[in-house]
């Protein structure tokens, strides 16, 4: 979910992706593969994650900030209450720049603390799901491209609360 970089952006992430996809039986592996093949593609990735995630008029779309897509403030309760969860779990964001309620810092914390289910569910139940869901709605009805689509349906996917 951050933006688009060669870097990160190859063959085989590409390649990860429609693995992952297929195997959580998500129904976008046949559009995205022409996608994976478009000669420009890292810029219409870009040109999408800034309208959807960063600037777009009248307005950002799917800003991709719990505060926002719940409050529509940048920087308001919901990341105060991201950050306490991390204090209390002995954590500290990484990128001051970085808001704490951001979809990679709190996709971040999930990976650290995957090893204390009681610690992710609780997580996952009072602050990640909430939010996500609607953001995860807010990406499929705005989205032009099916990247995004692909990647927030495995976002949900992967972060489903495990039922006992």
């Amino acid at each position: 979910m951050r933006y688009p970089t060669p870097e990160w952006l190859t063959e085989a992430w590409g390649k990860t992706l429609l693995a992952l996809l297929d195997l959580a039986q998500l129904p976008f592996s046949t559009d995205l593969e022409p996608l994976f093949t478009a000669p420009d593609l890292i810029h219409y990735l870009q040109v999408e994650h800034t309208r959807l995630f960063i600037n777009a008029l009248p307005a950002t779309p799917a800003p991709p900030y719990a505060s926002a897509i719940q409050q529509g403030l940048f920087m308001h309760t919901a990341a105060e209450e991201a950050l306490s969860f991390y204090r209390q779990c002995g954590f500290e964001p990484c990128d001051p720049a970085e808001p704490p309620d951001a979809l990679t810092t709190e996709l971040e914390f999930l990976g650290l603390i995957c090893h204390d289910p009681t610690k992710e569910q609780q997580f996952l139940r009072r602050h990640f799901r909430p939010w996500f869901t609607l953001f995860h709605a807010k990406v499929l009805d705005e989205a032009r491209l099916p990247f995004y689509p692909a990647v927030v349906s495995l976002i949900d996917f992967l972060t489903q609360e495990v039922q006992p």
